[in-house]
């Protein structure tokens, strides 16, 4: 894993490739400004990562790699936005735990210079890997 902060949906029905992407258009349009990350493999630029979990009630997992953690009501933006457009069961993961209203501020936030976010920003692909 190449980044701290994510947000990740699960399925139990494996999405087309174009509900994928669309699910990451989700995050990216109706997130803040600037919050996915993508990272480098190899030659490929990694947006957003698969993965499956046998034993889950939601099999299926899409993650997407952000810059820093959501707020609640960020999050909750970016769910009722995918609640709209897709008509299956699913839920929403954050990588933070934490009840951000709690805390009295957004949030850590990740700083990413200029050049390593230009040079974040070419072809991006999926990832598939086993969440086991």
């Amino acid at each position: 894993m190449f980044y701290q902060n994510h947000i990740q949906l699960k399925t139990s029905e494996m999405l087309d490739a174009v509900s994928a992407k669309q699910w990451y258009q989700t995050v990216k349009s109706f997130g803040p400004e600037n919050i996915t990350y993508s990272y480098q493999m190899g030659e490929n630029f990694i947006a957003m990562e698969y993965g499956t979990c046998e034993d889950c009630e939601f099999q299926h997992a899409y993650v997407v790699p952000l810059v820093r953690n959501l707020t609640e009501t960020e999050a909750a933006f970016i769910v009722q936005a995918w609640e709209y457009l897709y008509d299956g069961d699913f839920d929403v993961e954050l990588s933070s735990n934490y009840d951000a209203g709690m805390l009295g501020n957004d949030g850590v936030e990740l700083s990413v210079d200029e050049e390593t976010r230009a040079g974040c920003s070419g072809d991006e692909q999926m990832e598939s890997q086993s969440l086991g």
